[in-house]
C-alpha cells in the first residue's frame, strides 16, 4: 500500500509476521541543505525529527514535588518515563522515518539524568517562549518540508506512533492532533516544519490556543487523528502519575481505604504497588497503592498508602504517608504546592 503525502512517499511493507511496518523511502523524503556561503549542498537533512516537550516555565507539579524531571521518574520497577519515549522513537528508527530526536527544555526546567547521546538537548534561555515558540526555535534549521513530531514530555504514551503519522501523510493534513478517547488533546502533534512560521520570533505563544487557532485562520489543514483507548496518559499531578503506572505496569488499583491497616494485609504488604529494586523497604512497612523510586528508603513499621517516594527520598520509621509524594523537602500534599510549582 503506498500513502501519498504532499512532498514524500511513504509505505508499508510486512515483517515475517505479516504485521504492517511503515518505512519511508529516503529519496522522496530527504532535503538537501543549501551552505548559504557558497551555495554549494551538503548532506540531505533529516526526513523526520521527533521532538521531546519537556516543559518550561511551570513544571508539572509532581516533578515539584520530587525534585526531578518527570522524564527521571520510574514508571516500571527498570524504566523510566524517557525509557519508555525512547522505545517510541525506537519504533521509528527501525522503521526509517526517524532523524534527529530534540529534548527542549525551558531555562529553569530541570534536565533529564542521564540522557542518551543521541538525544540533543536543547534550552530556551528566556523560559518566556511558550511551548510553540520553543518549538520554532528548535526547529528552525530544519528545511520547510521536514516532518516534525512533537510530544510533551510529561505523558505516558500507550500508542504507536507510526499510525499518527500514516494518519497525517494519508489526510495530506498541514499539522496532525491527536485526540483521546476522551476527547481531551493527546499531546502529540505531526507537521510540516513550515507550518511554525505563523510563530512569532519573539513573544510567549502557546500550541493549542494560539498557534493552531492562528492556522485554522489561516485556512491550514488541520487534521484530528483519534487514538485508541488508553491513548497519552497525563503525569502531572500524583493522582495521574500513579493512574499511568498501574496501566503500565498492569495492576488494579486498591480499593478504597482497604489495605491501608497492616491486619488488613496480611502478609501481602506490598499490594499494587511498584517498588524500585534499588530502593530499601523495610519488612513489616507496608506499602499500597505507591511507586517507591530507586535510592529511596521506608522506615520501619511505615505506611505508605496512593503515594509517590521520589528518587531517594526517606520515610521515617512509623511514619504514615496517604495521598502524598516524598521529595527532597519531606512529605508534600498536593494542597503544599502552588500552581507555578513552588512550595507554599
Amino acid at each position: 500500500m503506498v500513502l501519498l503525502g504532499s512532498d514524500s512517499v511513504l509505505f508499508t511493507q510486512h515483517d515475517s509476521g505479516g504485521a504492517d511496518i511503515l518505512v519511508v523511502n529516503p529519496k522522496e523524503h530527504g532535503y538537501e541543505q543549501m551552505n548559504p556561503e557558497d551555495g554549494s549542498k551538503g548532506p540531505a537533512a533529516p526526513s523526520v525529527v521527533f521532538v521531546l516537550m519537556a516543559g518550561g516555565f511551570s513544571p508539572p507539579l509532581v516533578s515539584v514535588a520530587t525534585g526531578c524531571v518527570v522524564l527521571d521518574l520510574h514508571l516500571t520497577q527498570t524504566e523510566t518515563v524517557l525509557d519508555h519515549w525512547l522505545a517510541a522513537i525506537s519504533t521509528l528508527d527501525c522503521a526509517g522515518v526517524a532523524g534527529e530526536h530534540l529534548c527542549l527544555c525551558g531555562g529553569s526546567t530541570m534536565l533529564p539524568h542521564n540522557p542518551p547521546g543521541a538525544l540533543r538537548i536543547v534550552t530556551d534561555k528566556s523560559d518566556y517562549r511558550g511551548p510553540a515558540g520553543t518549538l520554532r526555535d528548535a526547529c528552525e534549521e530544519f528545511g520547510p518540508e521536514t516532518t516534525i513530531i512533537a510530544v510533551e514530555a510529561a505523558r505516558y504514551c500507550c500508542i504507536d506512533l507510526g499510525d499518527v503519522l500514516a494518519h497525517h501523510v494519508r489526510t495530506k493534513a498541514d499539522v496532525t492532533v491527536a485526540r483521546n478517547p476522551d476527547k481531551s488533546p493527546g499531546g502529540i502533534y505531526v507537521l510540516a516544519r513550515r507550518m511554525l512560521d505563523a510563530v512569532p520570533h519573539a513573544g510567549f505563544i502557546d500550541l493549542k490556543e494560539q498557534w493552531l487557532a492562528k492556522l485554522i485562520e489561516q485556512d491550514a489543514r488541520v487534521m484530528v487523528c483519534d487514538i485508541p483507548a488508553p491513548g497519552t496518559m497525563l503525569l502531572h499531578t500524583r493522582e495521574a502519575f500513579l493512574a499511568a503506572v498501574r496501566t503500565c505496569n498492569g495492576i488494579k488499583e486498591a480499593q478504597g481505604g482497604v489495605g491501608l491497616a497492616p491486619r488488613i494485609l496480611h502478609g501481602t504488604r506490598h499490594a499494587a504497588s511498584v517498588i524500585c529494586p534499588d530502593a530499601r523497604v523495610e519488612p513489616d512497612a507496608v506499602v499500597v497503592d505507591a511507586l517507591v523510586s530507586p535510592g529511596a528508603v521506608i522506615g520501619a513499621g511505615a505506611l505508605v498508602a496512593r503515594s509517590i517516594v521520589g528518587p531517594g527520598a526517606i520515610v521515617a520509621p512509623g511514619a504514615q504517608v496517604i495521598d502524598a509524594v516524598v521529595g527532597p523537602t519531606g512529605i508534600v500534599h498536593g494542597h503544599q504546592i502552588r500552581r507555578e510549582g513552588s512550595l507554599a
